[in-house]
């Protein structure tokens, strides 16, 4: 690792937690203990609806305990989003940073980002 790596605080269901901005994962995902740690957490869902089978950068395939639906807030912006998280079984990293925010959640932020920049220069143009 050269330099800081990226984490930050988010909030997800009123509970703070340590997170990973993570571009190269696709999901967002919350180890099963801090799951648990939640003051009330959201309903535990199952996947096998889906199908889904998540590979990590090995190509093995991820484990997980389903997902939760939760309102996500990221301190740095000023917006909420409604997301699926995928709830993962504790492995030594996400004993001290137990929450990665894929690009499932930067896409949107990003998306909205991107719409208020254009938003503000259409606007500037306009005067």
């Amino acid at each position: 690792l050269i330099g800081e790596s990226n984490e930050t605080i988010v909030f997800m269901h009123g509970s703070s937690f340590t997170d990973l901005i993570d571009i190269g994962s696709m999901i967002t995902k919350l180890s099963l203990s801090e799951y648990h740690s939640m003051t009330n957490p959201p309903e535990l869902k199952e996947v096998s609806m889906f199908g889904l089978e998540v590979s990590v950068a090995d190509g093995s395939l991820l484990n997980y305990n389903g997902y939760i639906e939760c309102i996500l807030k990221i301190p740095f912006i000023e917006l909420e989003l409604y997301v699926p998280v995928l709830i993962v079984p504790d492995t030594n990293f996400n004993r001290t940073c137990p929450v990665i925010i894929g690009t499932n959640v930067l896409k949107i932020y990003s998306d909205l980002w991107e719409g208020q920049r254009y938003e503000r220069n259409f606007n500037i143009m306009q005067k």
